[in-house]
């Protein structure tokens, strides 16, 4: 069974931004304390892993009505990285 959607995990995402601002940090810190191609490597570093966008949240969906007219949506997502899950179940019978 395939996915009905892939998109980016915001836990990881949060995660990722939160690293990205400890590297920056350290870059600055190390301003004029390593040689001028380090420092560049650092930032470089900083530089590749923004541009990377990882597709990790899977996302699976139903929603309809039954022969019997009881409404439902189902709803799943979970991340293959950081194993974040979340369900959402709804049914209305009429």
């Amino acid at each position: 069974m395939s996915a009905d959607n892939w998109t980016t995990c915001l836990k990881c995402k949060s995660k990722k931004e939160n690293d990205t601002k400890k590297a920056k940090l350290k870059v600055e810190a190390s301003y004029g304390k390593v040689t001028s191609s380090e420092y560049l490597s650092l930032i470089n570093d900083i530089s590749n892993k923004k541009d990377e966008k990882e597709m990790t949240l899977r996302e699976d969906y139903e929603i309809g009505i039954d022969a019997f007219g009881t409404f439902s949506v189902n709803y799943s997502a979970s991340c293959t990285k950081c194993k974040f899950k979340y369900s959402y179940d709804y049914i209305e019978e009429t």
